[in-house]
């Protein structure tokens, strides 16, 4: 029984994995066309399309990326970690991610971009979210590793 869902969770790992990839691809192409640009206080239509394309790739990438993928590595794991917190600090602590603190700041921020509590300050909002890429991006490098040297799971390359 227990090698029919672990033949399960790792079939849905590389599915998910390859839509991560997927959208990972172009997170960094938002990413890269927005860090040439300065974060200010008012924005033309274009530079606003940006960084609201970024802001979106972030968000669906953290939502695959935390609420899939890290799921089933800990459902893989048979570990109980039944909330959010309880998932990123056991994922930490097994060493598929660097920091739990980073991603419920990542979290948090893809809440603020998901339910549209956007500030006033879209400088510090975009600022913000442009600092926290390199984050999400470094976990999710850190835990690709972790599943291809310690799980013997190919998953497509981020």
């Amino acid at each position: 029984m227990s090698s029919d869902l672990d033949a399960i969770l790792r079939n849905s790992l590389m599915e998910d994995w390859r839509l991560l990839a997927k959208s990972m691809g172009h997170l960094r192409a938002s990413y890269d066309k927005c860090l040439g640009m300065s974060v200010k206080s008012e924005y033309s239509v274009d530079e606003l399309e940006r960084f609201e394309s970024l802001t979106a790739r972030f968000a669906r990438v953290s939502d695959i990326y935390t609420q899939r993928i890290l799921k089933t590595l800990v459902a893989l794991q048979r570990e109980l970690a039944p909330t959010f917190i309880d998932r990123v600090n056991l994922c930490e602590k097994l060493g598929i991610v660097p920091s739990a603190a980073d991603l419920r700041a990542v979290r948090d921020l893809r809440n603020s971009i998901s339910h549209e509590y956007l500030d006033e300050d879209q400088e510090a909002f975009f600022r913000d979210v442009l600092g926290h890429v390199p984050k999400l991006l470094s976990s999710v490098q850190m835990t690709e590793d972790y599943v291809r040297r310690e799980m013997k799971i190919e998953v497509a390359e981020t």
